[in-house]
């Protein structure tokens, strides 16, 4: 009886199995090879032109780098009925069976009377008189005052004045401001009550403008006016009471100039 033991090939059957397994494989791929004509093919290094012959075979080439033909609706995509379904236009010409003429002048025109006239007698052209031009107006600007000047306002304003002193021009540094005086004249036109209500910014100015509307005489009443006319002897003088006078006031613009300058040495 055997031993259960596996049995160990020597050496030299295992090389002879594995070598004919080796040739059998050779053969193998001897007999699959054989006759299929297989060339090794060289590279052409030429370089080659192709020329499409047919018109619609070079469409369809530009069609395919084409890329609306995939992304948008394009005549040739695949949904190109659906979305170009648009009739052809047909144009026809508008035939002219009339020849092109003047048209003619019909009677009974506004100018044809004038028109006849001019054409029968051969009226020589005359030069009509050109209209002139309106002259616009020229606006300059408002000139600056040359002189100091006063304005009456109020109850006064409508009083002639009878005598009123020239101003003299005031010399500054800076624009003085107008001077306002507040004044009541009685019926005699004399001031009797003399105010400053508005300064001038300068006390001299100021107190020439009190003294010169202290100065100014105002016409008279009627009433004065008609006692003057029956009795020519001077009225008395009397003083008038607040309620009895006519008031108003006496704006004063004055003109300033820069105070004169001189070169002359001091006094030592």
């Amino acid at each position: 009886m055997e031993s259960a033991e596996a049995k160990v090939w020597p050496w030299g059957k295992v090389a002879a199995v594995a070598v004919g397994l080796f040739l059998a494989q050779l053969v193998t791929l001897h007999f699959l090879t054989c006759g299929s004509g297989l060339a090794p093919r060289t590279a052409d290094h030429r370089t080659a032109f192709h020329f499409g012959t047919s018109p619609r075979a070079v469409g369809a080439v530009a069609l395919i780098e084409d890329p609306t033909v995939f992304a948008l609706p394009h005549p040739k995509g695949f949904s190109g009925p659906a979305w170009f379904g648009i009739a052809e236009t047909k144009h026809s010409l508008a035939e002219i069976r009339s020849l092109p003429k003047f048209l003619e002048i019909t009677d009974g025109i506004a100018f044809d009377p004038a028109l006849r006239a001019a054409t029968l007698e051969r009226a020589s052209a005359f030069e009509l008189a050109r209209p002139v031009a309106p002259a616009t107006p020229l606006e300059l600007p408002p000139t600056a005052p040359t002189q100091s000047i006063m304005r009456v306002e109020g109850e006064l304003a409508s009083r002639p004045l009878l005598r009123s002193a020239p101003l003299p021009v005031q010399h500054h540094t800076d624009i003085l401001s107008n001077s306002v005086v507040q004044v009541g004249v009685d019926d005699r036109g004399f001031p009797i009550h003399v105010r400053l209500l508005g300064s001038s910014g300068l006390r001299s100015t100021d107190l020439t403008a009190l003294q010169h509307a202290a100065e100014t005489r105002f016409s008279p009443t009627g009433a004065v006016k008609r006692s003057a006319t029956l009795d020519p002897t001077p009225l008395p003088s009397f003083t008038a009471t607040p309620g009895e006078l006519a008031w108003g006031q006496l704006v004063y613009r004055w003109l300033t100039l820069e105070p004169p300058t001189t070169n002359a040495p001091g006094v030592k």
